[in-house]
């Protein structure tokens, strides 16, 4: 009996103990488009944040834009994070990938040099085929990372940004 608790024990603690590690494109962008209605982006908005100048807010619905930041970020080396986040005195950035047909979307907010918050936002579409209705919800995850393979490129993020015409 003992023996059982102890192995009882120890599957709880390994399961609980256990984080999701892999490339930003592994975790979240294959993650996401298995989900989502929509399998492609039109939109991407880039927000900056700032404690010295102005705050930036850039949308574009370039694709060459997306591709070149999800060219950049799916390269990312991820693992799931649990803790609470060290608290950073820098610039905040909020990038988010979206689809305006279905409303479907990743955002990420850039939260130090070496964590990322993710939340997605995925439709789902049920048929209920009894009462002939088309039931549709919005069904969001959220998740905090910890990259384990460099710092996130503010010069990247900010050339980007600067890339996009204000309109």
């Amino acid at each position: 009996a003992l023996v059982v608790i102890l192995i009882i024990l120890t599957t709880v603690v390994l399961i609980s103990n256990h984080k999701e590690r892999g490339t930003f494109e592994e975790l979240v962008l294959n993650k996401y488009l298995n989900k989502a209605q929509a399998k492609e982006f039109n939109t991407i908005k880039i927000e900056v944040f700032s404690h010295n100048q102005n705050d930036t807010s850039r949308r574009s619905k370039d694709v060459d834009k997306i591709d070149k930041f999800l060219s950049k970020f799916n390269k990312l080396k991820l693992i799931e994070y649990n803790k609470e986040l060290p608290k950073v005195d820098t610039d905040h950035y909020f990038i988010s990938l979206m689809n305006d047909n279905t409303y479907e979307c990743i955002h990420i907010f850039i939260e130090s040099d070496r964590h990322i918050r993710v939340i997605t936002s995925t439709l789902i579409t049920t048929e209920n085929k009894r009462n002939k209705i088309i039931e549709t919800k919005y069904v969001k995850t959220h998740k905090i990372y910890k990259i384990i393979n460099g710092d996130i490129d503010y010069s990247f993020l900010n050339d980007l940004c600067n890339s996009i015409r204000v309109k």
